[in-house]
């Protein structure tokens, strides 16, 4: 099966989506620049598959560059001519730009939030061209991917359309393609925090630990 895999954020998960995809199927993977930068580093982990072919789209404020980047995604899907398009959820222009030139082909989504997230998410979405991105890229999808049960009902209330074509497929975990050393040599005083500095990360919950543990005498 020829699959592509359209991935402008999200770079490290859909790295070894395509990784274990190409040992039996061709993978086509686009990737956004500065998320691979951010996520990989480099395409080293890329490297050695025969099956897979990689395009990075540069990534930075300019029209000409928006333009072209529908132009390279079109062209590129085009030529690989896919029987599936698996595209994550990233509400980039020239993604949404790109949309009516694909080829036909299934169009899976892996939509990673159905709800925005309270805080600066739930602001983007809010009197944007984003939420006319989300809708039209929701529309366009015929299957649903999501990571959890819960995501699938809250999936299901939102895109009631897709309701039998939401499919919940574990996350799996991350870290396994960085070549960084994993440290445990843990400073007293200090915590770990995961994720933005948000609400709805239960970051009150976290300063009510943290008071509580000073009060308690801890460091």
């Amino acid at each position: 099966m020829r699959v592509a895999l359209l991935a402008l954020h999200f770079a490290e998960y859909s790295a070894s989506l395509a990784r274990a995809l190409a040992q039996q199927h061709q993978v086509l993977l686009i990737l956004s620049e500065r998320n691979v930068r951010g996520e990989l580093g480099d395409l080293r982990v890329l490297e050695g598959l025969p099956r897979l072919q990689v395009l990075v789209l540069p990534h930075r404020i300019s029209i000409p560059l928006l333009l072209a980047n529908i132009v390279r995604i079109a062209r590129a899907l085009r030529r690989f001519k896919p029987e599936v398009i698996h595209c994550q959820e990233e509400l980039k222009d020239y993604l949404i730009g790109a949309l009516p030139l694909m080829p036909r082909a299934p169009f899976v989504l892996t939509v990673h939030d159905p709800r925005p997230h309270a805080g600066s998410d739930e602001r983007r979405m809010n009197w944007s061209r984003f939420a006319l991105y989300e809708r039209w890229l929701r529309r366009k999808a015929d299957h649903v991917v999501v990571h959890g049960q819960v995501l699938a009902r809250a999936a299901a209330e939102v895109m009631p359309r897709l309701v039998g074509r939401i499919h919940v497929i574990p996350h799996g975990p991350l870290g396994e393609l960085s070549d960084e050393p994993v440290h445990a040599n843990w400073t007293p005083g200090h915590c770990l925090f995961f994720g933005r500095m948000e609400a709805y990360k239960g970051l009150r919950y976290f300063v009510e630990a943290i008071r509580l543990l000073r009060s308690e005498g801890r460091p």
